[in-house]
């Protein structure tokens, strides 16, 4: 039954997961392995009943990460919208990151930001 759960994992992990669109938020978050990686690794030391029971502590951290990281997006964009739509004359494209904004293409003095 190991086996062919592990098998499982990888057929998931090769086939599966590169197509989906987005990474594990685990592993994004931590810049490490994957929830499948970590989950496979339990299941081959603990064997299936007992790593399975471990993986729901994997999926509650991957879950835990993802609000961590959807917060921070959250933070991230007010801050763009604030500083992207505030009005001025500047082309703040110029002084920030690359992102959408709709203001137009001006010449830009950096030295005010």
């Amino acid at each position: 039954m190991q086996s062919i759960i592990i098998l499982l994992i990888r057929f998931y992990q090769k086939f599966i997961s590169p197509y989906k669109g987005f990474r594990c938020a685990y592993a994004v978050l931590h810049q490490g392995d994957s929830c499948s990686f970590a989950i496979k690794q339990l299941i081959e030391r603990h064997g299936v009943f007992r790593g399975l029971a471990l993986a729901k502590n994997q999926f509650q951290s991957c879950k835990q990460a993802y609000f961590e990281l959807t917060e921070d997006k959250k933070k991230k964009d007010n801050k763009w919208h604030d500083f992207c739509c505030m009005g001025t004359d500047c082309d703040v494209l110029n002084c920030a990151p690359k992102k959408s904004c709709d203001l137009p293409e001006l010449p830009c003095d950096c030295s005010l930001f």
